[in-house]
């Protein structure tokens, strides 16, 4: 089973998904309501492809795979940015 990365390990490589996100036509990264669970948006144009391409750089790059989620997916509920301080934290 693959191990999702926890929001602290998310927000940590903030920068290095949003390098990974512009390549893939992939922006406004948000917390979903999973471990590793990121709502993105999709650039017009872009496909699932953009979508795996992305989580595989991520895996390649920092040994956990986040789910990406298409935040006009039903089941998408977007949270906090990526990268910003989460206020709920203890």
């Amino acid at each position: 089973m693959l191990e999702r990365p926890e929001a602290r390990e998310v927000d940590a490589a903030h920068q290095l998904l949003a390098h990974f996100a512009a390549k893939h036509g992939l922006s406004d990264l948000r917390h979903g309501d999973g471990p590793g669970e990121i709502i993105v948006d999709v650039d017009e144009g872009r496909t699932y492809f953009d979508v795996v391409s992305f989580e595989d750089d991520v895996q390649g790059s920092v040994g956990w795979r986040p789910d990406v989620v298409p935040s006009g997916a039903p089941d998408a509920n977007p949270g906090r940015p990526v990268g910003t301080a989460d206020t709920n934290a203890a």
